[in-house]
């Protein structure tokens, strides 16, 4: 079921008015019913491997409060860890594995141990593993005790609306909203819906006249190089963010229905002035796991291991932006994206103090532009990456970029001038209508202004959606 289909559009106003009829006792249980239907709806392994990974951890979770030695406890933390891990990779990363192991065999002309078996990637695989590694690190540092009701527990890692993409909710923002006593209230009902709206504005209408807009070039590139492959890269960065963030908005506007609060994952990226900043306004749910759970703990045991300070943390750095990397897919050109995300970001240690007496002698606002296009480039480059179908699909791109000898026709086409006008119509909304959160826009803002707004909205979604349709991004990953 996917999350902009018109099954979701009948099935979630049909759950929140269910859930609104039941006593509080009784509503995690249509929220655990609810998911696994909409899990059921995708394929059966994703429902075996969810369950899976629910008793796996709610069990560990229990048995890590109750060993006191520190030890025999931290060994019992990387064995759930590994076991978490392990069961990721299996899904995710092993057909990778297995086409190595056919290339080595190949080499030394022996059979590939590894049985071809071809995985169809569990649904929200990657966001909930990540959600169980957190829990369980927590309750190990006693910063949270262990979930005693299966069914809380069961929710929090199935919960529908973030399943598919995330966020990547922590446990202790998204368990206790569960024992709250939750009643039917205005304001839950109008932000979701507004945010439903805006998400599927995003996604419906400009992502995917984007997506109409470039596929052509992204499957036949070969008349393309210079400039037109260059523009179509940097408006892919902004595809991805739309489609991303607008799946976001949809997934935190249906939560909100309930009357559940899920964390803000995006906070206008583009206008971050370092990749640094960048990071802290983009996918902020997984940057932010990544720096608790990997980089943190990391550049500790480096500096105290082997006291290196700045360049522990530099090898920290890259080490989690690489990690990062690989957990959006198994092919080498991911690991790639995160690496040059790692080096940019080691490069800002390394020069702050000089970016600092250089921003002294350029105007102020001429340097904060400069720094935003400059990190809006490093992010649009390093998306070649993300997008291609291997490392030497990327690598043709980056040679095409510096052959200038152009085909300029689609800069005259209608379908571009369109997709431009809507980039240009969400920068506007983003940067100076929604500047500070759509729902505080939507509850300061004069009735007639706000609703002309959703009529706008409503009409684009009538009349310009299904261009191209296609999934989420991150639905993938």
């Amino acid at each position: 079921m996917e999350i902009k289909s018109l099954h979701f559009v009948l099935f979630l106003p049909i759950v929140v008015f269910l859930y609104y009829l039941l006593p509080q006792r009784f509503k995690w249980f249509l929220l655990l019913l609810s998911s696994l239907v909409f899990i059921v709806f995708n394929s059966l392994t994703s429902l075996i491997v969810l369950l899976t990974a629910i008793i796996l951890n709610f069990l560990s979770a229990q048995r890590i409060s109750k060993i006191e030695k520190p030890k025999p406890k931290q060994y019992f933390l990387w064995l759930v860890i590994m076991a978490n891990l392990i069961l990721l990779g299996i899904f995710k990363y092993y057909n990778a594995l297995n086409r190595g192991s056919d290339f080595f065999s190949s080499l030394f002309h022996i059979n590939n141990p590894m049985p071809h078996i071809e995985w169809l990637l569990p649904l929200g695989i990657s966001y909930y593993i990540f959600q169980s590694i957190g829990y369980n690190i927590e309750v190990y540092r006693g910063n949270e005790s262990p979930e005693k009701h299966l069914g809380h527990f069961s929710v929090y890692l199935s919960f529908f609306p973030k399943l598919i993409a995330g966020p990547i909710e922590r446990s202790f923002n998204f368990l206790p909203q569960l024992r709250n006593s939750i009643t039917l209230q205005y304001e839950n009902i109008s932000n979701g819906c507004r945010l439903i709206l805006w998400g599927v504005f995003k996604k419906m209408v400009i992502a995917e006249h984007i997506n109409h807009f470039l596929a052509p070039i992204f499957s036949n590139s070969e008349p393309y190089s210079g400039l037109p492959l260059i523009a179509a890269f940097l408006l892919y960065t902004i595809e991805i963010y739309v489609n991303f963030s607008g799946y976001t908005d949809i997934a935190i506007g249906a939560a909100r229905l309930f009357g559940i609060k899920l964390t803000k994952n995006f906070n206008q990226p583009f206008f971050a002035t370092s990749l640094t900043g960048f990071w802290r306004r983009w996918h902020i749910t997984l940057s932010t796991w990544v720096n608790d759970y990997i980089f943190t703990p990391l550049s500790m045991w480096v500096s105290i291991t082997f006291n290196f300070k700045k360049w522990g943390v530099i090898f920290s750095v890259f080490f989690s932006f690489l990690l990062l990397g690989i957990w959006h897919g198994s092919d080498w050109s991911f690991a790639i994206f995160g690496a040059i995300q790692g080096i940019v970001l080691a490069y800002e240690i390394l020069t702050q103090q000089i970016r600092k007496k250089i921003s002294k002698l350029i105007p102020k606002t001429l340097y904060k532009l400069m720094s935003i296009g400059l990190t809006f480039l490093v992010f649009a480059f390093s998306s070649v990456y993300f997008k291609a179908n291997g490392i030497y699909e990327a690598q043709k791109w980056v040679t095409d970029f510096v052959n200038f000898q152009d085909n300029l026709s689609f800069f005259g086409k209608e379908s571009f001038l369109i997709t431009m006008l809507a980039v240009f119509i969400l920068i506007l909304f983003d940067y100076k209508i929604f500047s500070k959160g759509f729902e505080n826009w939507c509850e300061t803002s004069p009735f007639y202004i706000r609703w002309g707004i959703y009529l706008i909205l409503i009409f684009s979604i009538i009349t310009l959606s299904g261009v191209n349709t296609y999934p989420f991004i991150y639905s993938n990953f």
